[in-house]
């Protein structure tokens, strides 16, 4: 299978549908797939097209080296049993229900806040100051809200509802919007608080993958430039000692 193949070379990346060969942490449930090709093929081909915007040497250093496709997924939180469609730790695999470009990306940045000395306390309390005082995260309460109740919650600096479950779902919320927007205008609007969010990811991102993903790299993401070939056709030069 081509893409399998793809993001073998590209990456150095597995792609599983059982967890035989996986250690699944006591908190996770999921239901195995019968076949790789035959039930995820398209999950892997979406899967290495959402990968091509970033560069192979960020999703080393994120420590991602599997993925696990499955159904119904579930995760314990508290005493609760959540169905998510995607999931990700510090190690191990990643774990997707659906395979769909706004999922990818938001478990690519969990996997990536959770590496040694990604975030520092700093930053993590920056983050929170931009957020207006009277909207803070719900924390597990987000969980017994129903989706009429979730229709109303004021989501007002957060990219969506979503967000204002916890700090890494905010940030991961933002990010969905970040890597998947195309267009002239910014995502965001005129939100102030959502602009200057987008301004410490895209630092956060460039940082990480060693000035690959740098202001240059948002603005051909944002006109589409960013295909398979980019990487190995953009010119980087790196300072040395």
């Amino acid at each position: 299978m081509k893409d399998l193949r793809g993001l073998k070379k590209e990456y150095g990346l597995t792609v599983r549908v059982s967890p035989r060969l996986v250690e699944v942490p006591k908190t996770v449930k999921l239901e195995p797939l019968k076949d790789l090709i035959e039930y995820a093929a398209e999950d892997v081909s979406e899967f290495r097209d959402a990968l091509k915007v970033y560069p192979p040497e960020f999703i080393r250093d994120c420590n991602i080296s599997q993925l696990l496709i499955a159904n119904d997924i579930e995760h314990r939180i508290g005493e609760r049993w959540i169905s998510v469609a995607g999931l990700a730790f510090s190690n191990g695999p990643i774990y997707f229900d659906m395979v769909r470009p706004r999922i990818v990306h938001h478990e690519i940045l969990h996997r990536a806040d959770q590496q040694p000395g990604a975030l520092s306390d700093r930053g993590i309390a920056q983050w929170k100051e931009l957020n207006n005082p009277l909207l803070p995260y719900l924390g597990d309460a987000y969980w017994d809200l129903n989706s009429r109740q979730l229709s109303k919650v004021n989501c007002s600096g957060y990219a969506e509802v979503y967000g204002r479950h916890t700090f890494l779902d905010d940030r991961a919320t933002v990010a969905e919007e970040l890597m998947v927007y195309r267009g002239y205008k910014s995502p965001f609007g005129n939100n102030p608080i959502l602009r200057e969010k987008v301004k410490v990811l895209k630092r956060d991102y460039a940082n990480w993958s060693d000035g690959r993903m740098d202001e240059r790299y948002f603005a051909d993401l944002k006109a589409g430039e960013v295909d398979r070939d980019y990487w190995k056709n953009r010119k980087f030069f790196f300072r040395t000692a």
